[in-house]
């Protein structure tokens, strides 16, 4: 699981660097769809790692 978010996490933080260089939301409708559902996966696993490191515990 941590792989799967970490992988999601590593395109996603791609694609909004790519479109905060390059302005990728200003090319069509669709790419613009596109980058705005890249960036709330980006921050959804975000969260899922700074809400799984914080929950281990010794029994």
């Amino acid at each position: 699981m941590y792989l799967f978010f970490l992988i999601v996490l590593v395109i996603t933080g791609a694609t909004s660097a790519l479109d905060i260089l390059i302005g990728l939301k200003g090319l069509n409708e669709e790419i613009k769809l596109l980058v705005n559902f890249s960036n709330i996966l980006f921050f959804v696993s975000l969260l899922f790692f700074v809400f799984k490191s914080g929950t281990r515990h010794k029994l």
